[in-house]
C-alpha cells in the first residue's frame, strides 16, 4: 500500500493537456484510516507530511484541480 512517486505523479499533467481534471489525496492529521492507520496519500512522499503543505504542493507544482483528505479529517494547520 504505497503512494505514487512524485516524478511519476507529476506526469499527470499530460491528462490536463487532454482536457481532463485531476485529483489527489493527502493524509489527514487526526484519525488515520483502517487497516494500517498510516494515512492514504496519492503521493508516497506526502505520508507523514503536514496535509496543508502536501495540498499546496499538489495544487501548485503538480497542477491538480482537486485535493481531498484521504482520512477522516484534517486540521490543516501549519
Amino acid at each position: 500500500m504505497y503512494g505514487l512517486g512524485w516524478e511519476s505523479f507529476k506526469k499527470n499533467n499530460l491528462l490536463k493537456k487532454e482536457g481532463l481534471h485531476t485529483s489527489a489525496f493527502v493524509v489527514g492529521d487526526l484519525v488515520k484510516r483502517f487497516p494500517i492507520y498510516e494515512g492514504l496519500p496519492t503521493v508516497e512522499r506526502h505520508r507523514g507530511m503536514n496535509p496543508y503543505i502536501a495540498a499546496i504542493e499538489l495544487l501548485h507544482e503538480a497542477k491538480v484541480d482537486n485535493v481531498f483528505i484521504g482520512d477522516s479529517e484534517a486540521l490543516l494547520k501549519l
